[in-house]
């Protein structure tokens, strides 16, 4: 029993005893009740025992309540773990946790992990779970819900395994640049092999390549200049004029064509309004437009 019960079982018996002896403690000399009267020795002994176990009873029971509203008070261990921040897990003792799953070699909840990792890698027990997470993300232990928890392991062979799916993948990427690269250095040597050609056949003719490939670009010039002048001409080119000549002589034959056909359709609207000059003229003016010839009441003379 702590002060606080000593305490309470005081105040209780202090205030049981004003209760029966008066504030004054006169009623120490007053007879009991009727009730009392004739009580043998072994009553009174029992009424005292009853008194002190209720006395008992209640101070138990104020006991706990203090407790209770104690505890209450103060923040449970989950709280502080939820509440506490993340760490940043050191590699040393991320690395001393996996040898440590390495050389147990079986699964291990989460509650013998709180128990037995602080002590091992020297942390705290709410970082646990952080140093957990961190190993977890890195793939280097593995986590499944069996049953209604999680279970934590890691084994060297997984190590290994890890290590070869990555040096299988890494050698396939090896492969596929060496590939690349062998084919990019047969077109270099390709592309080497033709311009040594061409230089041996340049030097031939008395020039290397960038002696002509000015030439080359002089030449150009030269030859955009004269294709000017030549355009400037082009009215007095014998080529030109005999194209001219024939877009002529096709034009002209098109348009004796075109003339015959209108000079029918004169013929057929003439027959159809019975030779009136008046008709004939308006029919004309309407479907010949700027082309019609007022003087002439017909189609104008190319």
């Amino acid at each position: 029993m702590d002060e606080t019960a000593l305490i309470a079982l005081g105040i209780l018996m202090e205030e049981t005893a004003r209760e029966i002896l008066g504030d004054s403690g006169d009623l120490v000399f007053l007879e009991g009740d009727e009730e009392g009267l004739g009580a043998s020795p072994g009553q009174e002994e029992d009424s005292l025992g009853a008194a002190l176990r209720g006395l008992r009873e209640e101070s138990i029971v104020s006991q706990n309540r203090v407790e209770e509203n104690d505890s209450s008070s103060l923040p449970s261990e989950n709280s502080y773990r939820d509440t506490a921040p993340k760490i940043t897990a050191n590699a040393a003792k991320q690395a001393t946790i996996l040898a440590w799953f390495h050389k147990t070699a079986v699964a291990h909840s989460i509650k013998d992990l709180e128990k037995a990792i602080p002590s091992v890698a020297s942390i705290n027990g709410m970082q646990v779970k952080d140093y957990l997470q961190a190993l977890s993300d890195d793939n280097k232990i593995r986590v499944e819900k069996i049953g209604s928890g999680n279970w934590y392991w890691s084994f060297p062979s997984d190590d290994k395994k890890a290590k070869e799916l990555a040096l299988e993948k890494a050698q396939e990427e090896y492969d596929k640049a060496n590939a690349v690269l062998t084919e990019l250095q047969a077109k270099v040597d390709e592309a080497g092999a033709a311009r040594e050609e061409d230089d041996d056949m340049l030097l031939g003719t008395g020039g290397d390549r960038k002696t002509l490939i000015t030439k080359h670009a002089d030449l150009t010039k030269e030859l955009e200049k004269l294709r000017q002048d030549l355009a400037a001409y082009s009215e007095q080119d014998p080529v030109e004029m005999d194209k001219k000549k024939k877009e002529t002589q096709k034009f002209r034959v098109e348009t004796e064509k075109f003339t015959d056909h209108i000079l029918s359709m004169e013929g057929w609207l003439k027959g159809h309004t019975g030779g009136d000059k008046e008709q004939m003229s308006n029919i004309r003016q309407m479907c010949y437009g700027d082309e019609f010839d007022e003087e002439e009441g017909g189609l104008r003379e190319l």
